[in-house]
């Protein structure tokens, strides 16, 4: 998966409710996070290229990586 120029992201100090899962790390923190708060699901990716572009057409797997995403955020539905 590639990430460029993006940003770290960092768990909501003190919220409850919520269990957060990195899903992606670089060597300067945490670029992906999954969260299940009560009966939702919320997904972050902390970089801002983050549509599917001509460039990304020959790397199929940026297109799973956002099928699985995607997914997982539906299947609770």
């Amino acid at each position: 998966m590639t990430f460029s120029g993006g940003y770290t992201l960092a768990e909501v100090a003190g919220v409850t409710g919520g269990t957060d899962t990195v899903v992606a790390s670089l060597a300067f923190g945490p670029v992906g996070m999954a969260q299940t708060r009560g009966s939702g699901r919320v997904y972050v990716w902390g970089d801002e290229w983050v549509t599917f572009d001509s460039e990304w057409s020959t790397m199929p797997m940026i297109k799973q990586f956002w099928v699985n995403a995607l997914g997982w955020l539906e299947r609770l539905r």
